[in-house]
């Protein structure tokens, strides 16, 4: 009652010197341990939910238990007991698949569902720090499927999982998705083909190979393809096949500075009379842009 009615620092002193005179259990002590968490007293949180849990919380309510192990979990996390932390927050979460926000619980259980996918993500990072790596890419998928996710934050993190586990297939899946979900390649993403393509040859090649199949298909259908398709598929490529694929994309879209730039490094990599001789070729494609390829060409 006093909680509720907003003395909540009263209550809570209220509750601690219940407990040291014998009263209270699971229910109390998952309160102080709430609050010590969101007070970010880590210690203090894992103290209390961790007597949380041997009060047999599963007597009171049924979701009890799962509410007290997520919390603690992240407690244990930041104390740095990863294994210990990684073990109590995949079971806690594997049990929300058929969690309903209703009794007397609701509310808790109701949060702790928002924020699966941020256990799913933690549970990929402690997995990660265990070297654990396929672990975590199941993880980080979960996270990905999870309502609220945070999806490019998550691309990145399936890459190296994958990578690391030894699973380039599935890093160029994952890249592959981002691309082409939309009309464009945003800067992340392109930074995320970057990666792919430089951590692992066979991703590099299965990658380009499918971008290229997706691209034909949408040329086939009338479909336009933006610029930055093609300085993604440039990154993946050796300087000559690069530039073959840069020129092409120049002549459809002679106005992109970006491809004008791009187009400009690799000349950089060229002896002077290749660079000169592509110099002429891009202001072939592209004359009305003819002072911005000498000039970038020239730098």
């Amino acid at each position: 009652a006093e909680l509720g009615a907003g003395r909540r620092t009263e209550g809570l002193r209220s509750l601690r010197r219940g407990i040291q005179l014998g009263a209270g259990g699971a229910m109390e002590r998952e309160i102080l341990g709430r609050d010590a968490l969101e007070s970010r007293d880590f210690a203090e949180a894992a103290r209390w939910l961790g007597g949380a849990r041997r009060h047999d919380p599963a007597a009171i309510d049924a979701s009890l238990p799962m509410i007290i192990d997520a919390q603690l979990g992240v407690a244990l996390a930041r104390l740095g007991y990863d294994r210990a932390a990684r073990d109590l927050l995949r079971d806690a979460v594997r049990k929300l698949d058929g969690a309903r926000p209703v009794g007397r619980f609701g509310a808790l259980v109701a949060s702790v569902l928002r924020q699966r996918s941020g256990y799913w993500t933690l549970i990929g990072d402690l997995s990660c720090r265990l070297g654990e790596y396929a672990v975590a890419l199941e993880a980080y998928r979960s996270a990905a499927a999870a309502p609220g996710a945070d999806e490019p934050a998550l691309r990145k993190a399936q890459v190296y999982a994958a990578l690391r586990a030894g699973a380039p297939s599935h890093a160029a899946a994952v890249a592959l998705r981002s691309m082409t979900a939309r009309a464009w390649v945003d800067d992340d993403t392109a930074s995320l083909v970057r990666y792919v393509g430089e951590a692992s040859s066979e991703a590099r090649r299965g990658l380009a190979e499918a971008l290229e199949s997706t691209l034909a298909e949408r040329r086939a259908a009338g479909s336009s393809v933006d610029p930055s398709f093609a300085l993604a598929m440039a990154s993946l490529q050796a300087d000559r096949v690069a530039i073959a694929t840069l020129r092409s994309a120049l002549r459809a879209a002679p106005e992109s500075g970006r491809l004008i730039e791009a187009l400009a490094r690799r000349a950089g990599q060229l002896d002077a009379g290749a660079a000169v001789s592509l110099g002429a070729a891009m202001i072939e494609s592209a004359p009305l842009r003819s002072a911005a390829i000498a000039r970038a060409i020239v730098v």
